[in-house]
């Protein structure tokens, strides 16, 4: 009780710097949550665009519906594709009137052969996806070339020169791999800017923070002296300070917390018809939960670790 009263005395005897570190701890830990809740949410959308990433080999008319199936008995073969799903001309049809089934201008007069025979692939991961992209976009393969896509496809050698003879049946490969590639970009520029900008702002809060503690050992300086002069150990001491920190992060991790609530209900309302489209529930209550422990915990090491700095650096002068 006595290191908890001789703090928040501390606080009041200096409230125009503790009210600075609580600001700056308040800024770093806002950050921290902010950059955390970013990545997991870029990292969750790269995920789902994985998960849904299509390609599409569409056939010209003059491949028949045996050599379509022989293209892709040999894709179902590798180990990195999850589905190969044949449409046929007439299934094509089916879903085109079923998109624009209440738009019968666009439907009538319509028949099965303007579409092309295709084949929709899924794979473990968008990898897999861009190394058959570029297998099907490829001319003559040499052999390290051969070797490289059977590997990456995970496919025999032969069954990759027998997929090499059905390329000019191929009309067209519909694949569009640049917005998971901007995603994954962003993700990382989101990363490390974040990382750098946190950086700074944890130096700054735990210089802030060492600043104001100074400052109250020194204003405090007579009094140390009589207490070790009767005995009093650097614990007793040191106490008060480092309680005095901990409890300055800790009201600028509360402080974050209540930006937080505040913001989240109108961050989940703008990105509400995103949520929808890409069907995600509400993020767990443990892992809201964990976030906000990490912000208190965040709040409080930084606050004590600047106190713990200054009382190390003061007590010697």
């Amino acid at each position: 009780m006595r290191v908890l009263v001789e703090s928040l005395h501390n606080i009041r005897r200096q409230i125009l710097m503790s009210l600075s570190s609580i600001l700056v701890i308040f800024l770093a830990v806002f950050c921290g949550g902010l950059l955390v809740s970013l990545v997991l949410f870029l990292g969750g959308l790269i995920k789902q665009m994985e998960s849904q990433a299509q390609l599409s080999i569409f056939f010209n008319d003059s491949a028949n519906e045996e050599q379509i199936k022989q293209a892709r008995n040999i894709l179902v073969k590798s180990s990195e594709l999850i589905s190969v799903n044949y449409i046929s001309k007439q299934q094509a049809l089916e879903l085109y009137t079923s998109q624009y089934q209440h738009e019968p201008m666009l439907v009538e007069s319509v028949s099965a052969e303007i579409f092309p025979a295709s084949l929709d692939i899924r794979a473990k991961n968008l990898a897999s996806l861009n190394s058959l992209s570029d297998f099907l976009s490829a001319g003559d393969l040499s052999q390290e070339q051969l070797l490289f896509f059977s590997s990456s496809l995970g496919l025999l050698e032969t069954d990759v020169n027998s997929l090499s003879a059905v390329k000019p049946l191929i009309e067209e490969v519909a694949y569009y791999k640049d917005l998971a590639s901007k995603v994954n970009y962003w993700l990382k520029v989101t990363r490390w800017a974040g990382l750098g900008l946190l950086g700074l702002l944890v130096g700054v809060s735990i210089l802030v923070v060492l600043v104001t503690i100074g400052l109250s050992v020194r204003g405090s300086k007579e009094e140390i002296s009589i207490m070790k002069l009767v005995g009093a150990t650097d614990h007793y001491v040191q106490g008060p300070y480092l309680c005095q920190g901990s409890l300055l992060g800790f009201f600028g991790a509360c402080l974050s917390l209540a930006a937080s609530g505040a913001l989240v209900p109108l961050f989940f309302s703008w990105l509400s018809p995103l949520w929808q489209e890409l069907s995600w529930s509400a993020p767990a209550w443990w892992l809201i939960a964990s976030l906000a422990l990490g912000e208190l915990v965040l709040g409080a090491g930084l606050g004590c670790l600047g106190s713990w700095i200054a009382v190390k650096r003061y007590s010697r002068a």
